[in-house]
């Protein structure tokens, strides 16, 4: 019997190793909106809660994207979370490069005013408005720490998790007891404490050092830079 010969389409097809790792891990879909000076931009982006006292939350940009520039110029962003009659402008607005001046009609979201200069995504299952904390070069990333200043959680949102690849609806709860937030570590006989806000300026005390002192926050910027070339 011969053997079937592998079929080329099928195989360029195929995910590649890093594609099938990177797709294993769940994450949110969502939009990070920023807007610095006249200059506004918005882009795909997938964030994760780093902190409950204060809030905090990290996402990931690449550095030389407008959005990257722009978050690193304002110092604040907003992440909104994609709804699922959202999922086909985000996907879009992942696709379509910050420099095309047409990209926000393209992508076809309406913006609404937050705490921030950067705007909310009218709609969104969710939206934070973020102050930069700290910036750290992460390989071919850029991790921003954002302070979480205001909130909104839409009634009725259906939040978008990105799994193998794809933008997937979330199901039915599963059987087991509820996780209440913030909760507390096995370990501990204390529950985590929530205190308010801080209330300073976005580069007073509590904002990082990067954020305080502008100097400071660009040599670190030269550092992660020259450590990128060097790794290049």
């Amino acid at each position: 019997m011969a053997r079937k010969k592998p079929d080329p389409a099928a195989a360029a097809q195929a995910p590649s190793p890093l594609a099938r790792l990177l797709g294993s891990l769940p994450c949110p879909e969502g939009l990070l909106a920023v807007r610095a000076g006249e200059q506004t931009d918005l882009v795909a982006a997938t964030a994760m809660w780093v902190s409950y006292d204060p809030v905090i939350l990290a996402v990931y940009l690449r550095p030389g994207s407008t959005a990257h520039r722009l978050v690193v110029e304002a110092r604040h962003f907003t992440f909104n979370v994609a709804d699922e009659s959202q999922n086909e402008a985000a996907l879009k607005a992942g696709s379509i490069r910050g420099a095309d001046a047409k990209k926000l009609a393209k992508v076809g979201l309406a913006f609404e005013a937050g705490s921030v200069p950067s705007p909310r995504i009218a709609g969104a299952a969710a939206s934070y408005d973020c102050r930069v904390l700290k910036v750290a070069a992460c390989g071919d990333h850029d991790l921003f720490l954002g302070l979480v200043r205001e909130w909104s959680v839409r009634e009725g949102g259906r939040p978008v998790v990105r799994f193998g690849g794809a933008s997937h609806r979330i199901g039915d709860a599963l059987p087991g007891p509820a996780e209440r937030y913030p909760h507390s570590h096995p370990d501990s006989t204390h529950p985590t404490p929530i205190r308010s806000y801080p209330q300073e300026s976005p580069h007073g005390k509590g904002q990082g050092r990067e954020a305080r002192h502008p100097r400071r926050r660009r040599r670190h910027d030269r550092r992660a830079h020259r450590d990128r070339r060097q790794r290049a």
